[in-house]
Parts: C-alpha cells; structure tokens; sequence
C-alpha cells in the first residue's frame, strides 16, 4: 500500500541522477559540444513522470474526496512554484531592460518587454519573443518545463476530481505498469 507521507529513497536516487544527467547535457557547450551522456536531456521527462507520481500521492485523495478544494490545490502548487520562477523573471527582465537601456543593438523594444509581461505572469508562452529573448519564455528560458508542470497539474486536478481515478486510470498510459490498490 502507499502511503501519502512514505519516503522513497530510490526516487530521491532517481531524482539525484536525472539532475545531473540534465546538468551534464547543458554544460556540453561549454567542452565544445562534447557529450557525457548521450540522451541525457531525456531526465526531463523522468523528472515529469516521477512528479505526476508524487503529485497524485500527495493530492489525489484529499481532491476526489472534497477535503481539499480545486482554489487550495492551485494555491499550494503556485506557492510551491512561483517564488523562484518569479524571481528568474526578475534578473531574465532586468538582463533584458539594461540592454534596453544602453541601447544594444539587439535589445527588445520597450513595448516588445511589456507585451511579454502578461504571459509571463501566466506561466505561458509568449511566441513573439522568441525573436529577441531565446525562447518564447524571455526572462526565464528554462520555464517551459515549470509551464507544463503547472498547467498539467491544474489539469490533473480539475480531472481527478471531476472523474476520480476509477474513470481515469483505465485510460492511463501507465495502466499496464502500475497498479493501484
């Protein structure tokens, strides 16, 4: 049986590899491209599977039963995941306001900064920018993956308690490789 407060040592194992397997696979620009682990960026997707799994283990029971409200789920995963994504916001729009400022030829245009601002504060793509910031994710490249977790999440939630795992977990992809008592 799972238990909502059980310590998993092989995934906090799991976790351990998969971080420096997504470390190692960015800090291959920096040894000219030279790869330690080929497939090594694949750890994102380990890191999505094993939240999912902790996610349902810590929520899924206190959703279909109504003891936690959908406003409290949504609330509890902003907290969890706002604070540091805001604060990346932050410097990613700094960087790009003092290239504004000393006048960089490839600096974003004021309005092109505050039409990014909105699908920021979402935790959305914003197409647009990625013309002049990278990705459409400017001030925090790397938020795309947070963007999934959040939305997916969200998803689960209205889902789980809309349907229960009886309707869902048939349909589940993992249904052949996990079983739920």
């Amino acid at each position: 049986m799972i238990h909502k407060n059980a310590h998993y040592p092989a995934l906090d194992g799991a976790r351990g590899i998969a971080a420096i397997s997504v470390f190692l696979y960015h800090i291959s620009d920096y040894f000219g491209g030279l790869q330690f682990l080929q497939g090594s960026f694949l750890a994102v997707d380990l890191f999505f599977l094993m939240s999912g799994f902790v996610i349902a283990l810590s929520y899924e029971r206190s959703l279909i039963s109504g003891t936690r409200s959908f406003r409290s789920f949504v609330w509890a995963r902003a907290l969890r995941l706002y604070p540091l994504y805001l604060m990346a916001c932050g410097i990613g729009f700094t960087y790009f306001l003092v290239k504004y400022l000393t006048g960089s030829d490839d600096a974003p245009s004021m309005l092109q900064l505050s039409e990014a601002i909105p699908a920021t504060i979402l935790l959305a793509p914003w197409a647009p920018a990625a013309e002049w910031g990278f990705t459409p994710y400017p001030f925090a490249p790397s938020a795309w993956s947070l963007s999934f977790e959040f939305w997916y999440n969200i998803l689960y939630a209205l889902l789980a308690i809309r349907l229960g795992t009886k309707v869902l977990l048939p349909h589940s992809p993992s249904k052949s490789l996990i079983s739920l008592s």
